[in-house]
């Protein structure tokens, strides 16, 4: 017979929901616990914004200009729940995506290890600035200027057109074949 003695707090103390609880039997149909991590604290869709790494509610509305504020980072690998908890290997994968915010990349970067290339964090920070001038009011032709320029390619940069006629094998190329 074995025995499973799961973690509880003190009184006095908070209780922590970063880890999930799941009843699991073991090969004898012994009820067993299984304690599993929290990764990040994921935004419900259409619901108020959440820190990913804290859980601390911003108390802004997903959707609103305000939430152009955070660093918003999507997971569709589909190995985290709904609740931003591992799924086990017997879990079928999660086929929703899960919605992160961060106070900047910066923060992004330290609480899942990944990296942002420099350029891409200088860009978003500097629209950030645009947006929201001096940690002001929303300037919403900013924002539609930011959406031109990302339309039409970044700011220097020059897209080539490919002309379809020129660049199609013409009828002597394919004899050469």
């Amino acid at each position: 017979m074995c025995i499973h003695k799961a973690k509880t707090a003190m009184p006095s103390q908070k209780k922590n929901d970063d880890y999930q609880q799941n009843i699991d039997y073991n090969d004898d149909g012994e009820e067993t616990k299984v304690l599993r991590k929290r990764r990040f604290y994921p935004t419900k869709i259409g619901g108020l914004i959440v820190n990913a790494a804290s859980g601390h509610s911003y108390g802004i509305p997903q959707g609103s200009f305000e939430e152009l504020r955070l660093y918003k980072v999507s997971d569709v690998t589909g190995y985290y729940d709904a609740h931003g908890f591992l799924l086990r290997r017997n879990d079928a994968p999660n086929r929703e995506p899960c919605l992160c915010y961060y106070e900047s990349p910066e923060e992004y970067t330290r609480h899942m290890r990944q990296k942002v290339p420099q350029k891409r964090i200088n860009e978003w920070h500097n629209n950030v600035k645009r947006m929201f001038p001096d940690g002001g009011e929303f300037v919403k032709s900013e924002y539609e200027a930011i959406r031109q320029e990302k339309a039409l390619g970044t700011p220097g940069f020059v897209r080539q057109s490919v002309d379809v006629e020129s660049s199609s094998p013409s009828g002597d190329e394919y004899a050469d074949w």
